[in-house]
């Protein structure tokens, strides 16, 4: 198993970037056999764990000792290495 660390800003603004394009440019066509709804759909781990990441970044503001901040944080890696 190879030590490839993974850029989570990188990824966030390129499926940003394909989201504006997609919705922009062509939102009824296809690629992929995927409609953008579909690619939506299957982004949805993806928007959880950002939300889950938003969420965490928050409390870790306004509480940086809150007592739930390490099982949130350790979820939200869970959500991240989930396939």
């Amino acid at each position: 198993m190879s030590n490839v660390r993974i850029n989570f800003v990188v990824i966030e603004e390129k499926v940003e970037q394909i989201l504006r394009g997609w919705e922009t440019t062509a939102p009824e066509q296809s690629f992929a056999d995927m409609t953008l709804e579909q690619f939506k759909q299957a982004l949805q781990p993806y928007f959880a764990a950002k939300a889950a990441e938003d969420a965490i970044a928050q409390l870790e503001k306004v509480d940086p000792n809150a007592e739930d901040l390490p099982n949130f944080r350790n979820k939200l890696a869970s959500l991240k290495a989930a396939k």
